[in-house]
């Protein structure tokens, strides 16, 4: 079930970058008792989404199933993102 996050933790991946409804595929996903989700808090150093606007509780229901945040950017997706918000950064 959770082949993308396995893909991710074994290759070691620590920057991801989703699009809304990437996110909301990954959320509709069923728990694996075998995959400890909990090791993506520390693997991921940042997690960037972009590409449509990111409703609000769609990022916080991401968020507290896999523990990480999420950042949102604006920009052209064939450039480097433009302007994002920063880890810490309030809503």
């Amino acid at each position: 079930v959770y082949s993308y996050w396995q893909t991710v933790l074994e290759r070691g991946i620590d920057t991801l970058w989703f699009s809304p409804t990437m996110l909301s595929m990954l959320l509709s996903l069923e728990d694996d008792d075998d995959l400890d989700l909990s090791v993506l808090k520390q693997r991921i150093k940042i997690a960037l989404v972009g590409m449509a606007p990111l409703p609000v509780r769609l990022k916080e229901q991401f968020e507290a199933r896999f523990g990480f945040p999420i950042h949102e950017n604006y920009a052209l997706s064939e450039t480097t993102f433009l302007t994002t918000n920063r880890p810490g950064m309030k809503y």
